[in-house]
């Protein structure tokens, strides 16, 4: 009985103890989750708390001896374990550089190139990896932004960052503009202020402003709207580049408020001035800073992926993901390991905006920017209406809205006739006589407000009905077979909604042509390749092309590889390559008529690769936000500032719970 008794209280006394050892795992669990799991302590007692719990357990349970021989076992099972995590990991997050061929494309080569941006790294937001390939080519790029981002930190730390990070990528101090407005406002932000109202900055500035280190582009300028629309307006003029890229409407205002005031000057400058540039839109969020955390889902570097539902991008409506342009990065850039990719260093350089803990979402095997055309006829035509404002319809502004703040209002920027308009038609005036091929028109964005009939009438006697427009605000193309011409009617014939209406109009004499010729390999699901890593002997590659027409087929274009254990031909699928075990070739795809080629290196994998990597990409898959990416991440190896952020993640966190 009292052996009985003893071994009772024994096991009473060890599950006690296990119970007090896990209460305090769930405990340290759900404070981590609560604190979002960022806190490295937290993180550290969480991974040692079962291996606590199962030693206490062991020690009751058993004897001394015995709970000695389980108390020096279990940390070499757990450390053993973790070695192989880590070794996993490492092999992942510090793999080599991309061996890939350098191509030289005619669109990156002798541009001028003008990027415009909110802040000091939403360059790289919307371009990482293409920038460097711009000057590497021989393009002259400047860089523009619209604030000095002085809201948390001085000008002139925002002005060193930016220059170490482009420097690097050959852009020279002299090409960095800022244009000196506030990062951020006290009351109301400028772009929703009067004409002539003077704001006051987040950081207390009410004029443009320098320092030693750098000018900015007009000093000493009110902070006012009429100021900003004016020098924006100016320095694009300055710099008349060929190609510009600015922010789109997105979720951050000072981002909202630069798209709206390009596309004010924009449409000024088109209807005053015979400038006309390749034009691109992209966002900094939905497609980099808040994309898909998926730099490594394989060997290989997928491409953006859109993150909404819908077909359409929901910042603003207006653009379908399949109209996107896709820009080919830099492959010298790219590597099997986000640390040891330089485009990792260029956004390290950003240190004060942490923009590194979103590499592995910004960096892709792509970029993606949506294409405005500007050389229609349509900005020199003189509008009128049967009611409504008609000057909406060629100011260039497609999503507009009366404040950066809030939900958009898309009537703001819409031509809507009034209800009890009987005609709702809309008269242009060409400024020559001319043939129209094409008409684009663009709905109200709001997906309740809908044209569902309109009819085009020329003054040769053509007409074209048609209907219903995209809901939500994208073009419409409408193809038209006019004789000359100098003027159009557009009238609306059914709707839905009490503000049908439209945000613009485009007319052309020709057909709209790509910006630039591009072609780019693909792997079968469509992300862009450059140093192809395949587990499978015969791999089928795609192809994507801008500005080129021809089907794929050794009619257009020619293949060549350079192992002659490799082998790639033309099939109804695309193109067929062959490639044995432990073998790597050159495939190099050229286009007979314009020139253009795309060059890749492609390995197949040994079947011990194949599992290697097989199980170290499933650990990353499952342990991506891991203590050692964040040790890495948050700066904690490098440098003691990886302590203030997570104290502030920790406590926006908590804010936010």
């Amino acid at each position: 009985m009292k052996t009985a008794a003893k071994i009772v209280r024994k096991v009473f006394s060890a599950a006690a103890s296990l119970g007090f050892s896990l209460l305090l795992s769930v405990y340290i669990s759900f404070f981590a989750l609560f604190m979002g799991a960022y806190e490295l302590p937290v993180k550290l007692l969480l991974i040692g708390a079962i291996p606590l719990a199962l030693i206490l357990f062991c020690l009751r349970l058993f004897e001394k001896k015995a709970g000695l021989i389980l108390l020096v076992l279990l940390p070499v099972i757990v450390g053993g374990s973790y070695f192989v995590y880590y070794r996993s990991l490492d092999s992942i997050m510090e793999g080599p550089l991309y061996q890939a061929p350098d191509v030289e494309r005619e669109m990156f080569a002798g541009k001028k190139v003008l990027i415009l941006s909110p802040h000091q790294d939403d360059e790289m937001n919307m371009l990482a990896g293409t920038v460097g390939e711009y000057t590497r080519l021989g393009s002259e790029v400047y860089l523009v932004y619209s604030t000095n981002g002085d809201a948390l930190v001085s000008a002139d730390t925002r002005w060193t960052e930016v220059h170490n990070a482009m420097e690097a990528q050959g852009i020279p101090s002299e090409n960095i503009i800022f244009l000196g407005y506030g990062d951020g406002w006290r009351y109301k932000h400028l772009y929703d202020a009067e004409e002539n109202e003077l704001i006051t900055s987040s950081a207390g500035f009410t004029e443009t402003y320098g320092t030693e280190l750098f000018k900015p582009y007009r000093e000493g300028r009110a902070y006012t709207k009429k100021n900003f629309l004016e020098d924006l307006k100016a320095v694009i003029l300055d710099i008349r580049a060929d190609i510009i890229f600015c922010v789109d409407y997105d979720a951050h205002h000072d981002h909202r408020a630069l798209s709206l005031a390009f596309e004010d000057v924009m449409g000024e400058i088109l209807r005053e001035e015979d400038y006309r540039p390749t034009i691109m839109k992209a966002f900094a969020y939905s497609t980099a800073w808040e994309a898909a955390r998926d730099y490594h889902k394989s060997y290989n570097l997928g491409a953006t992926v859109n993150i909404y539902p819908t077909d359409y991008m929901q910042e603003n409506n207006i653009y379908l993901w399949q109209d996107r342009v896709r820009l080919p990065v830099q492959g010298s850039v790219l590597s099997r390991g986000v640390w040891n990719s330089p485009l990792y260093d260029y956004l390290s350089a950003f240190g004060t905006q942490k923009v590194v803990e979103n590499s592995i979402a910004i960096i892709n095997s792509d970029k993606v920017v949506w294409q405005r055309n500007c050389d229609g006829i349509s900005y020199k035509s003189i509008l009128s209406a049967s009611s409504g404002e008609a000057s909406l319809l060629n100011d260039f502004a497609l999503a507009d809205s009366s404040t950066v703040n809030g939900d958009m209002d898309y009537s703001f920027g819409t031509w809507i006739p009034a209800p009890e308009d009987k005609e709702k038609s809309v008269r242009m005036e060409f400024p020559e006589e001319t043939t129209v091929k094409y008409v684009y028109l663009y709905d109200n964005p709001d997906m309740e407000q809908n044209i569902l009939e309109l009819k085009l009438s020329f003054d040769d006697g053509s007409s074209v009905l048609c209907g219903p427009l995209a809901p939500n605000g994208s073009a419409t193309r409408i193809e038209t077979e006019t004789g000359a011409v100098k003027s159009m009617e557009l009238t609306v014939t059914q709707w839905e909604g009490d503000e049908a209406g439209l945000t613009e109009i485009e007319v052309y004499p020709r057909e709209q042509t790509a910006p630039f010729p591009l072609i780019k390999l693909c792997s079968s699901d469509g992300n862009f390749i450059y140093d192809y890593i395949t587990p499978d002997k015969n791999s089928t590659l795609l192809l994507y092309t801008l500005g080129i027409e021809d089907a794929i087929g050794p009619e257009s274009y020619t293949l060549e590889v350079n192992n002659p254990k490799c082998s790639a031909e033309f099939t109804a699928e695309g193109i067929s390559l062959y490639c044995p075990r432990g073998e790597s070739c050159i495939l190099t795809l050229s286009h007979r008529e314009s020139g253009e080629y795309d060059s890749i290196r492609v390995y197949c994998m040994k079947n011990a690769e194949r599992l290697r990597g097989s199980f170290n990409y499933a650990v990353f898959e499952k342990y991506q936000n891991s203590l050692d990416e964040q040790l890495r991440r948050f700066g904690w190896v490098e440098n003691f500032s990886g302590l203030g952020s997570l104290a502030m993640l920790a406590f926006s966190n908590m804010s936010g719970a």
